[in-house]
Parts: C-alpha cells; structure tokens; sequence
C-alpha cells in the first residue's frame, strides 16, 4: 500500500502579511511533501493576501467564513466539513481565536490538536485569555516560539499540556544580502545614496507591542544630530494615519517613508543601514532575524521576545525599555551609522548566527517530527 502523507489543517485568523501567517507561506516551502500535505484555513478573509501565495506552492486554501462572533457556530461547521470531507489527520493552530476554534473541531471530530503561540499570553486581551484558559487542555501539544514565551506559557497554564520551543526561522538561501536591491529601493522612493536609513517592517495594527510611537521619536532624535538621516517604515496597518500625522508633528514628514505592505521584504531590508526595532515585547522577533540574514546592523529594545534573539555589543545593540528609551535607541543607532567597523562586526556575527540557529527546513523538519508523534501516539 503507498504511503500516505499525513494531511495537516493549520487553521489561523486571517492569511495577512504578519509573521505568523508569512511563516506558514514558507513553512510550504520546504515541507517534505512526500511526508505532509497541507491544508491552510482562515477565519475570515479580510486582508488575506497570503492566498495566493499559499495556493502557487501548492497549498489548498479554505475559509471558514467568522466574518462576526455571530457566524462562529457556522464557521465551526465548514471547519469540521472540511477535516471530514479532506479526512484531515491534525489540525495546527495559531493565535488564540483560531486555537479555541481548533481545540472544539479537534474534541468533535477526534483529531489530534497542535497550537503554536506566538506571543506572551499575558499580553493577549482577557476575553482571549479566558478562552485559551478554558480550553487549554483540549490539545494535545503545544510549541512556544521562544523560552520566553513557554515560560508565559507555564506560568498562565501550569503543565497540562507539553510544552515544546520551536524558533521561528527563516530560509536563509532567500533572505540574504543583496546590495543591489536595496540600492533600487533607495533609488524608488527618492533617498540619497549616502543617506543614512533606519528601516523597520512591522505590523501597523492597533497594537500596544511594536511602540511605533516610541519609533518615531527615537527618528526625531536621530535626525536632529544625523543630518542624512531617512527613515523607512515596510508595513501597514490600521495606526498608519495616525503615526503619519505623529510623524508630521515631529518634523519628520520629509524625512520618513511609509511604504505599505510588501510581498518581497528583503529588497527593503536590503535598503536599510541600521533595523530599528522599539518593541515593548515580542513572542519572537523574526523580522530581527531577517535583518541579521541580510547583514543588517540591528538597535533594539532589551525586551522579551528580543533578548533570546539578540546578544549584546555581538549580534546588536540594545536599549533598556524605560523612560529614556528612545533616547537610548537613538544613541544606539548614532553608534552605528557612525562607527562601520562596529557595524560590520555586529552583522558579520549575526549572518553566521541566523546560519547556524534559524534555518526554516530545520524548524520544518521539527514540525514534521511532532505530526508522527501525534498520529502515531
């Protein structure tokens, strides 16, 4: 009889252009096909620009139509439709709406349940801490994208379910310095070739973590003792207007770009001299790990999420987060506009320890590991 690979549903609440949902694009891409066929399905289909994407790889694509908390219980039914019908064998979830989601098909239908968390529970809001409390020991495995997080994890949850850290990664044949690249982005949006640019790619939703606030006032900081100084900031998001206006409001209108949301960030990386990241907390700060695969000098917050990542004065500098934050971020990324052999060490030291950590056919492969696991029990 040949071998069947083993049919997985990740399920997750839109297919955006944020770090979870990109890693599932390229999870895609170097999966073992002959080991696992995946299925992606999103809650709803607002922003799912990822789709397209998913489907060229060679993913089958789905919504379950939570377009409201009113259509849960019919988004609940295509969910399970589509396992039966597909004859799924694990559902994978991410993000706490989509896991409750998981954990329900998972109770119905019998199939084995994994949930990634991909930040601090403690920094989710209560409606989605109650939910994930009460359900949490409806699954059968849980991966934590840093030690951070799984001791979040542990300390909200307690030891119900195993607990395993899994790193988020990247493919770093893909994500990798290209000079030239980045000398075309400079060139598209008007900035001197020997302008110096601190970029950064986030999310620009209504969220407390990225401190987009605290960004823009390091930019200010910046600019007012670095003359050449430009700013690129590679995402979008529901803030945008209104850190465009703050933007205004320090002076710095014409000295930051707002490029939206990209397909292709390493281009933009690429553009960069310095990654300026101002987080409060992150699960995992992927988008460092990309600057680093692009040889890009990283000034950050000393927070967690960040500090597994990120070895000072070696991979980077950081900044403690409090009240002079900025200020620090500011001093920091001074330091390495200004000092290029500083700035060479620090990204020579992070390429060689994206290489050696990061790999995604190496987190792939971990995932893989678990689905036998979880079949196989």
């Amino acid at each position: 009889m040949p071998h069947k690979p083993i049919r997985v549903l990740h399920i997750i609440n839109t297919l955006s252009y944020g770090g979870a949902e990109i890693l599932l694009r390229e999870g895609l891409r170097v999966a073992d096909r002959s080991e696992v066929e995946l299925h992606f399905a999103s809650l709803n289909d607002k922003n799912d620009l990822l789709r397209p994407d998913l489907a060229d790889l060679g993913g089958t694509v789905t919504c379950l139509g939570l377009d409201h908390p009113r259509y849960f219980f019919r988004a609940f039914r295509r969910g399970l439709a589509y396992i039966r019908t597909r004859d799924i064998d694990i559902i994978h979830a991410h993000l706490p709406v989509s896991g409750f989601m998981a954990r329900l098909l998972g109770r119905v239908s019998g199939r084995p349940v994994l949930y990634t968390e991909h930040s601090l529970p403690a920094a989710y809001s209560r409606p989605m801490q109650l939910i994930s409390r009460i359900s949490w020991g409806w699954q059968q495995y849980v991966t934590a994208i840093s030690e951070d997080v799984e001791a979040g994890i542990h300390q909200r949850y307690g030891n119900k379910v195993p607990v395993q850290v899994i790193c988020n990664s990247i493919n770093t044949a893909r994500i990798a310095p290209h000079p030239e690249a980045g000398a075309r982005i400079r060139a598209q949006y008007g900035i001197p070739p020997e302008a110096r640019v601190a970029g950064t790619i986030a999310s620009l939703r209504n969220s407390p973590a990225k401190r987009m606030d605290v960004w823009l006032q390091a930019a200010q900081k910046i600019a007012e003792k670095e003359p050449s100084a430009r700013f690129m900031i590679v995402g979008d998001g529901d803030r945008r207007p209104a850190l465009e206006a703050l933007a205004a409001s320090l002076g710095l209108q014409d000295r930051v770009v707002f490029t939206g949301n990209q397909a292709d960030v390493v281009p933009f990386l690429n553009a960069f001299d310095v990654f300026l990241l101002s987080s409060q907390y992150e699960g995992f700060g992927i988008v460092l790990i990309e600057a680093m695969a692009c040889g890009i000098p990283v000034s950050a917050t000393q927070v967690a999420g960040i500090r597994n990542i990120i070895t000072p004065n070696e991979t980077g500098l950081l900044a403690a987060f409090d009240e002079s934050v900025a200020a620090s971020l500011a001093q920091n990324t001074l330091r390495l506009f200004r000092e290029p052999a500083l700035a060479r060490r620090l990204s020579n030291n992070g390429r060689q320890r994206v290489e050696q950590q990061y790999s995604i056919q190496n987190m792939q492969r971990s995932f893989e590991d678990i689905y036998r696991k979880l079949l196989h029990d």
